[in-house]
């Protein structure tokens, strides 16, 4: 993500200062400040956060599993339609 970054956008700070976590972390502590100010209380910024996580969640069902796993339990036809679903096409040999 850091090589993808540097070469389609211009920042102003070293890209390559900034791990994964902490960006994360920014974003969501920035995400909870607008958060706040929108809502106003603090009982709808909980809810609000809660419904975010429960979003995620359902989400997260429909991501498939790693096809480096399936290869590694010998499911070769499930890793193959896994990476057909990544990759968008059915050309995998």
């Amino acid at each position: 993500m850091i090589e993808y970054c540097r070469k389609k956008y211009f920042l102003f700070f070293p890209v390559s200062d900034i791990s994964s976590p902490q960006l994360t972390v920014s974003v969501g502590i920035l995400y909870v400040d607008l958060l706040g100010l929108a809502l106003g209380s603090w009982r709808w910024m909980s809810v609000a956060c809660l419904a975010l996580g429960l979003v995620w969640a359902v989400l997260l069902t429909a991501v498939p599993e790693s096809p480096v796993h399936l290869l590694a339990n010998r499911r070769f036809d499930a890793a193959r339609e896994a990476l057909q679903v990544m990759r968008g096409h059915m050309l995998i040999k």
